[in-house]
């Protein structure tokens, strides 16, 4: 049965940096745990999965634990590294091994961290998201006033919106409007000509 986390007490050992940027680095990441700590049901549901399907071997208790494989993923989506990207800048950096909570263990290799990964079921990550949410909008870090949404865009062959074709634009969309009124509503009398092509023929001059 794989270890959720590791009671033992982690310690930084890579000692603090006078440059501006690595503070607010840290700064990021040490951020980024207090959340973690304060939401133990990230963990939970992390652990849910991957105790099922995450196979160990008969020293599974002395393997990684899944607050440790959680950490080592949310290093690689921060950096927006991959798999293999990822457990070099975290064996590369003592303050990220801290931030992992690896101790003295060596860090995984990129495969295992893939298939932890994969083993996290989208209804999983869809509840990860939201126990967050709610504690971002408990803590008035975020509020329901705004929302923000992701959208797919496809290319297409939409001419640039210059003055001209605006107008002439607006002209077709307007007399096919009119145009249908004076059908639908005959006793209006209206009789008006819409002049098409001499509108259209200035829309192409003052389109070249």
């Amino acid at each position: 049965m794989r270890t959720k986390s590791s009671k033992t007490l982690y310690f930084d050992f890579s000692g603090e940096s006078s440059i501006k940027v690595a503070k607010e680095y840290r700064a990021k990441y040490e951020a980024i745990s207090q959340v973690l700590d304060a939401n133990r049901q990230v963990l939970r549901l992390a652990h849910r999965d991957w105790a099922k399907l995450l196979s160990t071997s008969a020293k599974g208790r002395d393997g990684y634990t899944s607050e440790q494989l959680l950490r080592a993923l949310i290093v690689m989506f921060v950096e927006g590294d991959s798999y293999r990207e990822v457990v070099v800048r975290i064996d590369n950096s003592e303050f990220l091994q801290y931030f992992v909570r690896l101790g003295v263990k060596p860090t995984m290799d990129f495969t295992f961290l893939n298939k932890a990964f994969c083993a996290l079921s989208a209804k999983t990550l869809e509840a990860m998201n939201q126990a967050l949410s709610q504690y971002a909008v408990q803590e008035e870090k975020i509020s329901g006033e705004k929302q923000r949404m992701d959208t797919t865009v496809y290319e297409t062959n939409i001419h640039y919106p210059t003055d001209s074709s605006l107008l002439w634009d607006s002209f077709r969309t307007l007399s096919r409007l009119l145009r249908n009124v004076q059908k639908e509503l005959p006793q209006l009398n209206l009789h008006h000509r819409f002049h098409d092509k001499k509108l259209k023929k200035l829309a192409q001059l003052h389109s070249k």
